[in-house]
């Protein structure tokens, strides 16, 4: 076994503990093939050494050489990317690597690297999904209403007002008046006493007139 490249994607792929990955490296280990891990992958891989444990013991390994991103390495950067017509700088710095080791791509996004070289040996790992953070406390379902929510009695009387809507023989029917369907609501089934009716008489010996009430005759 010649040892392997990686990228960022195969970097992220160990760190995530991906079967794959860990069996290529332990045979690495058992036969004592190189591991070349690009700087500039890494530092696209890398943002918490402390946690990402993977990590850290790759690139402390002594079969684990990670190379920089020097003068003459800058420049064949550049060369391949005017030539390809890309503009990644960390995946062009990994096939300049992977050419001059002569090893394999460990990869989670070949179509890039196909582009800038379409004869580079690859192994393709699956791309790891983010993790979504799940709330304790979810925030409730909004329900889309037409209309905003009201009681059963007042909503019947808005049915039997416009005319909308059947009416269900288990309902009452709502009479319905000149102050819409809520006022007749109130008043349904309400005895009404009869208003007075109000009359002016004059008093006498004076210039005023005093209004009395009468009880209405019905």
């Amino acid at each position: 076994m010649t040892g392997v490249t990686f990228d960022a994607g195969g970097l992220i792929a160990l760190d995530r503990d991906d079967r794959r990955v860990v069996v290529l490296l332990a045979r690495a280990s058992e036969t004592g093939a190189p591991v070349t891990v690009p700087a500039s992958a890494l530092a696209q891989a890398i943002r918490r050494p402390e946690r990402q444990a993977r990590l850290s013991r790759l690139v402390r390994q002594p079969t684990t050489r990670v190379t920089g991103l020097d003068r003459v390495d800058a420049t064949s950067v550049g060369r391949l990317l005017a030539a390809s017509g890309t503009s990644d700088i960390a995946d062009a710095h990994v096939v300049i690597c992977a050419r001059r080791a002569g090893q394999p791509v460990v990869t989670s996004d070949p179509g890039d690297l196909s582009k800038l070289d379409p004869t580079l040996t690859l192994i393709v790992v699956l791309r790891a999904e983010p993790a979504l953070a799940v709330s304790r406390n979810p925030p409730r379902e909004r329900r889309l209403r037409s209309n905003p929510p009201c009681s059963i009695s007042a909503r019947r009387a808005c049915w039997a007002y416009a005319g909308a809507a059947p009416h269900h023989a288990s309902w009452p029917r709502l009479p319905t008046g000149p102050g819409g369907p809520r006022a007749s609501l109130r008043t349904a089934g309400r005895r009404t006493r009869p208003k007075p009716k109000r009359s002016c008489r004059r008093v006498p010996g004076t210039t005023h007139t005093s209004a009395t009430s009468e009880p209405s005759q019905s």
